[in-house]
């Protein structure tokens, strides 16, 4: 999203009372540079002839070692929806990259393993993705990292509370979400 357009936006949002035009903004800006941190992955993933997420799904079961994950906790653990999961595995299935057996506590479900021809894709791989993600964060300073964790954190403690307890607006007084001019 362009800065004009955010701005046009939270100049809009100033007739809204509940919303804070300010923090609106900013939260625009963060979902653009979440946005674009999530294209160049895909785009890297690509490179590698695999989908941002499977690669996800792979560094998932890659850090469980010799752990097996019911798709229910893939999804989870990667944040992707329950039904891109089954298209995801099958996938990786077809790559090699992952078994399927059966879940010795259930029944009704399956247990997903890396083989280790996934675990060779991985370890190929996995090194310019974690270069990709550390040059990002070179472009700040460590104080300026660690105070840009600090602030993300609270927006991550939020979004933990909305999941809790339900996204609820707050009614603020009128002129609250006004910034000033």
């Amino acid at each position: 999203m362009q800065d004009e357009k955010i701005d046009r936006i939270a100049r809009y949002a100033e007739r809204m009372p509940e919303v804070e035009s300010d923090a609106l903004h900013d939260g625009f800006v963060l979902w653009e540079l979440t946005q674009r941190i999530r294209e160049q992955g895909a785009e890297l993933a690509n490179q590698f002839g695999i989908s941002r997420s499977r690669f996800l799904i792979l560094q998932e079961l890659f850090h469980e070692p010799g752990a097996a994950m019911t798709p229910a906790d893939l999804a989870v653990g990667t944040r992707l929806a329950r039904t891109s999961m089954t298209n995801c595995l099958h996938g990786l299935e077809r790559k090699g990259y992952v078994v399927r057996a059966p879940n010795p506590r259930d029944r009704r479900s399956v247990l997903i393993r890396l083989t280790k021809e996934g675990e060779a894709f991985f370890t190929e791989h996995m090194p310019k993705h974690y270069h990709f993600i550390s040059l990002i964060h070179r472009a700040l300073e460590p104080e300026e990292r660690a105070t840009v964790i600090r602030a993300l954190s609270k927006i991550l403690d939020q979004l933990e509370a909305f999941s809790r307890d339900g996204v609820e607006p707050r009614h603020a007084s009128p002129g609250a979400g006004h910034s000033p001019s």
